[in-house]
């Protein structure tokens, strides 16, 4: 590259990069599915297998924050619920989305608690893209 030249990812034309949504799933099926989804949906997804993986990555502090959270609320060693009241304390706005298939009263209060949306399973994959771009189009906003 000669001197004055710009690196081809530097200019003021390229596109912003796609939002990074981090999925915590401990089922490894529904996982790949949501990922897959996420991903041809145009999303960048960053993946967590449990509760602390999810807490572990939203708050690298090499990698950053993600820009929105997808998380299954009963996972092992550490629930959705928890992870994120965890994270919310370094990141309070993060856009938050908790998965549940008990459609408990309680998760859906701790989430809300959390200024989490709440979304039921089983649930439309489209249901699901629809909601994540509106929760980072509120934070946008």
């Amino acid at each position: 590259m000669r001197t004055g030249d710009s690196l081809p990812f530097q200019n003021d034309t390229d596109p912003p990069p796609p939002p990074t949504v981090l999925v915590a799933e401990d089922d490894r099926e529904m996982r790949t599915l949501l990922v897959g989804a996420l991903r041809r949906a145009g999303f960048r997804v960053v993946e967590a297998a449990d509760g602390q993986q999810l807490r572990d990555r939203a708050l690298d502090p090499v990698a950053g924050p993600p820009d929105a959270i997808v998380t299954d609320h009963r996972m092992p060693r550490m629930t959705g619920i928890d992870a994120l009241a965890l994270i919310r304390r370094q990141y309070p706005e993060l856009p938050a989305i908790v998965t549940t298939a008990f459609g408990e009263s309680e998760t859906h209060e701790q989430a809300r608690a959390l200024n989490a949306r709440v979304l039921d399973k089983p649930f439309d994959l489209d249901e699901l893209l629809a909601m994540v771009r509106d929760i980072l189009n509120l934070q946008a906003a």
